[in-house]
């Protein structure tokens, strides 16, 4: 697999070091000792069946086939290749501990429209991200691709992220990957028949962090974990990557109210000490008059649990952000 990488990054002129290893075995993800998590995520192309069905012959399908796998190897290589530059460039220094060769991620599948990898899990939302952007963008006709058909050259797509403990059975981890990935694809679906017209596809994620043993399918996790105690849902994804969709649920938001969150707990005094956000945790499970009485507590001790902006931030902020999204559960 690292020699077809290697390909690709000459095929599309990326000067990146070629001389690096994926990790064979889970604990060399990279993740360190006060934060020994990973993820399994897993990303699925969205209608792809759909597409097919345009063609009119069996060498058409072929030909379509390809090039999907032709565009989601050039995807997944340019996320490696800002992997590899960031690893170089001291990146993960202070986020992450691996050692020589080894890069924070381990692709296991890379098929047409499915991908499968294994990353730290505070690195998890981020590589996502990155990868997904990818896919979504319109590769140009004389890239080195060679992507003839429009149906190639721009992916939409759907993806499940399973944060796990470095021992979790593997096999658990996966299913729940791909119920995470059916849970967003469900979200798009949702979209489409809210929105009256929408021009092109939309990609949506969804994710799940686990502690220990807890209930094997997705359903049970959120009855036991997001459930409030009047029966209130309080999960609120899936959350939207690229595409037209509901603003509330872009992933940028989440990603923007985390910063801040983690902005607040740095001040001097904190905006919102992280015994008091992992108290409003609770409060939210028991219900809107509880939580009502904890704001107004706040208040009187002159702390306020702030309204998040939202808005777009840089790049360079989110490896910070995704650096600490697990670490504040």
């Amino acid at each position: 697999m690292r020699a077809r990488f290697n390909q690709i990054f000459a095929l599309k002129k990326f000067d990146v070091q070629k001389d690096f290893e994926f990790p064979f075995e889970v604990e060399k993800l990279g993740q360190t000792e006060d934060n020994n998590y990973f993820a399994i995520v897993h990303i699925d192309g969205n209608n792809i069946g759909v597409k097919f069905r345009t063609c009119q012959s069996l060498s058409e399908r072929r030909k379509l086939s390809r090039e999907i796998r032709r565009k989601t190897e050039g995807a997944f290589a340019e996320l490696l290749a800002k992997i590899i530059n960031m690893k170089t460039a001291g990146g993960f220094e202070n986020a992450l501990d691996f050692k020589g060769k080894f890069l924070p991620i381990r692709p296991l599948i890379i098929g047409g429209d499915d991908v499968t990898f294994l990353c730290p899990a505070n690195m998890a939302i981020l590589f996502t991200k990155t990868l997904m952007e990818n896919l979504d963008a319109d590769t140009p006709e004389d890239a080195p691709e060679h992507l003839t058909e429009k149906f190639s050259r721009h992916m939409d797509a759907c993806a499940g992220i399973a944060i796990l403990p470095t021992k979790y059975p593997f096999f658990r981890g996966y299913k729940l990957a791909e119920q995470l990935c059916d849970s967003a694809k469900k979200s798009m679906r949702e979209q489409i028949l809210s929105t009256e017209k929408i021009s092109r596809g939309s990609s949506w994620l969804d994710f799940a962090i686990l502690h220990g043993e807890q209930p094997p399918t997705l359903e049970q996790i959120r009855s036991t974990q997001y459930r409030g105690a009047r029966g209130k849902n309080l999960h609120f994804g899936a959350y939207l990557v690229c595409g037209e969709g509901d603003s509330a649920h872009k992933l940028d938001n989440l990603l923007s109210c985390t910063k801040q969150f983690l902005e607040g707990k740095k001040k001097n005094p904190p905006t919102m000490a992280n015994n008091k956000i992992k108290e409003l945790r609770g409060v939210l499970q028991r219900g809107e008059d509880d939580a009502q009485k904890f704001l107004r507590q706040l208040k009187k001790k002159d702390k306020t649990c702030r309204r998040f902006r939202i808005g777009k931030f840089s790049g360079k902020n989110l490896g910070t952000i995704q650096r600490r999204l697990t670490s504040t559960q």
